[in-house]
């Protein structure tokens, strides 16, 4: 329920705002968050729903058993927070409303004992985006299409595809990010339309980083799907994807150079050089936003995961941010091949979607917060007990429902010892 609340958060508010505002004609990002009527009712709403619901979850579990997960990724999971809040602070920025969102939903998550199977659910939230998306991009172009920018050459449709989301690059970007999860589906016609209009959605939106990326998911799935003793082949994978996000922006000198990206990232690491450790805050470009400044137009955010931590939180940021990503990637490797198989897709997708946008926040709920920092808790502390995994892999059966074990039905002999010893 909690992820289906942070999604609607983002999904229908900006619906909303699409539906009460329109589009204008041209791709045009504004760093205005003001909300009004409707709109300001519903994002306080989803607030307090997430808020009460968080508590709710933690208050029922206060008198179980200790949580199998290990304090210590409870404090992985905790830290780019606190990072940013202390950055925030430093930086003399006022927290904002949905401050205490993160920590709660994320100690919410530690106290239940998640499991894995439920990311399932970003599986089908995603595939019921790109649907909206799609319908809305055919039954009402008027809002539910951009045409594409002036600047820039990345001109595959005459429109560009953003459905209720505030931008064509925030929706690539989503559905994206919800693809491994996609793989989730046991129902086997679903899982193709989902796939199929997935891939379709990032395609007309036009965000060709989120193409790379959907690929780069899809590649990995199937390399550790099919061939799971496989380590370096994923490894490699990755560092590709770690040199076009960490290098590629510290040696761009072109402010012209990937649809203007250039100026965003020289500037951005320009201002970071001036508090390297603590960076400048989280709302670093709403504020220069508001002013005549270098950075161009279009700098709502730093176009880039590695460069935006930067910015934003300093090297205490990026280190946080790193330990928390490489914490939930090695976490895949105790995992029953399939879950192992979606958890490695995700890991390295995220780094590939970091090269030319922001992939995740730490401050709360967002566009696709849903999609970002939650899932990466639930993996996080689903995967920290792989025994149970192990039963749970076996319970949740890839192909049809779900089937009921008996709680008499032996165990070993089910799935044999050798693949129980593998995972335990």
């Amino acid at each position: 329920m909690l992820i289906v609340l942070s999604w609607l958060f983002g999904f229908l508010t900006n619906l909303f705002k699409v539906l009460q505002d329109g589009r204008v004609d041209r791709i045009v990002v504004s760093n205005d968050a003001a909300a009004t009527g409707v709109v300001r009712v519903f994002i306080y709403s989803f607030l307090i729903a997430v808020i009460v619901l968080a508590a709710i979850i933690i208050v029922d579990n206060v008198s179980a058993a200790t949580p199998s997960t290990k304090l210590w990724m409870l404090g992985v999971a905790l830290l780019p927070f606190v990072v940013i809040l202390f950055s925030d602070l430093a930086n003399g920025e006022k927290p904002a409303s949905d401050v205490a969102v993160y920590p709660l939903v994320v100690f919410a998550l530690w106290r239940a004992r998640v499991a894995f199977r439920t990311l399932r659910v970003l599986g089908w939230i995603t595939v019921v985006s790109a649907l909206v998306s799609i319908g809305m991009g055919f039954v009402l172009p008027s809002i539910g299409t951009t045409l594409p920018p002036i600047i820039g050459d990345k001109v595959y449709w005459p429109t560009l595809l953003a459905g209720p989301y505030s931008h064509p690059n925030v929706l690539g970007l989503a559905l994206s990010m919800g693809l491994p999860f996609v793989f989730l589906i046991h129902n086997r016609f679903a899982l193709i339309v989902g796939i199929l209009s997935t891939l379709f959605a990032v395609g007309w939106s036009g965000n060709r980083c989120s193409m790379l990326a959907a690929a780069i998911a899809i590649l990995v799935f199937m390399l550790v799907r099919w061939r799971p003793e496989t380590r370096l082949r994923p490894l490699a994978i990755l560092a590709v994807g770690a040199y076009l996000t960490c290098v590629i922006p510290v040696m761009t000198t072109d402010t012209a150079d990937y649809s203007l990206r250039g100026q965003i990232w020289i500037e951005s690491l320009k201002s970071w050089r001036d508090s390297p450790v603590f960076g400048h805050g989280s709302g670093f470009y709403f504020m220069i936003g508001q002013y005549s400044n270098s950075f161009g137009p279009t700098a709502f955010n730093g176009h880039n995961a590695f460069v935006h931590l930067l910015a934003t939180g300093g090297l205490l940021l990026l280190a946080a941010v790193v330990l928390f990503m490489v914490t939930v990637y090695r976490s895949g490797r105790n995992l029953p091949v399939m879950y192992r198989a979606v958890t490695m897709s995700f890991s390295i997708m995220l780094v590939y979607n970091a090269w030319l946008q922001n992939t995740i926040t730490f401050t709360g709920l967002s566009e696709i917060g849903y999609i970002g920092w939650l899932p990466m808790a639930l993996i996080l502390f689903a995967s920290a007990k792989p025994s149970a995994l192990a039963r749970e892999a076996l319970v949740d059966t890839e192909v049809g429902e779900a089937e009921e074990i008996p709680t008499k039905r032996p165990f070993l002999p089910v799935v044999g010892r050798s693949e129980i010893e593998s995972v335990v």
